[in-house]
């Protein structure tokens, strides 16, 4: 009867240490991803901080409805969109962030990070059309390949499949173009998210 008893503890105790592995290879393996982003946001001058905890009160900010996330943009631009929401193009309750963007607007979208069960809410992506905000010293509206080499520069690797994204440790910065291809409309950073079982949301 001890052996029995013996033999389970050291199958919990091994099951328990596996677990702490993998637990911990998947949050280790985030470093990289957090010491980018340090750098991205050290290189902006966005008021808030990319993977950092968002601090959104209905005060100051309305909601963007989104798939699993909730999107964020200050009141400020709310009298820019007021005509959108007065005659019910904007949708509803909020308005879509295709229109803020065409509109200049920026939007935080947050969700849970790391892990879609374990993680707090974060930050994990920034849309930005607003120009007065800048990355890496590049904002919207600024030449296309001006904005391409900063990114470059900033250890940020073009992708092969997507031509006007940059990748660097699983955050990804994607320049929209203008109609004429040639200026920056709107920028986005997205974390590669995802969580321990490969879900990427």
């Amino acid at each position: 009867m001890q052996k029995k008893t013996s033999k389970r503890k050291l199958i919990i105790l091994l099951a328990s240490v596996a677990v702490l592995l993998v637990l911990s290879a998947f949050f280790f393996a985030r470093i990289p991803q957090r010491i980018a982003a340090d750098q991205l946001n050290k290189a902006s001058d966005l008021p808030y901080g990319f993977l950092a905890s968002p601090d959104f009160t209905n005060e100051n900010f309305r909601i963007v409805d989104g798939f699993g996330t909730t999107g964020y943009y200050d009141r400020k631009y709310a009298e820019e969109t007021k005509e959108a929401e007065e005659t019910g193009t904007s949708g509803e309750p909020g308005l879509s962030d295709d229109w803020l963007l065409r509109h200049g607007a920026v939007v935080w979208w947050t969700s849970s990070y790391p892990d879609a069960v374990m993680g707090s809410s974060k930050i994990t992506r920034i849309v930005c059309a607003d120009p007065a905000y800048r990355i890496f010293g590049c904002a919207a509206g600024d030449d296309i390949g001006t904005f391409s080499a900063a990114l470059v520069r900033a250890g940020f690797k073009q992708s092969s499949t997507r031509r006007y994204t940059y990748t660097k440790c699983g955050i990804h910065i994607t320049l929209i173009p203008d109609d004429t291809r040639t200026k920056v409309a709107y920028f986005s950073v997205q974390a590669e998210s995802g969580n321990l079982f490969g879900v990427q949301y």
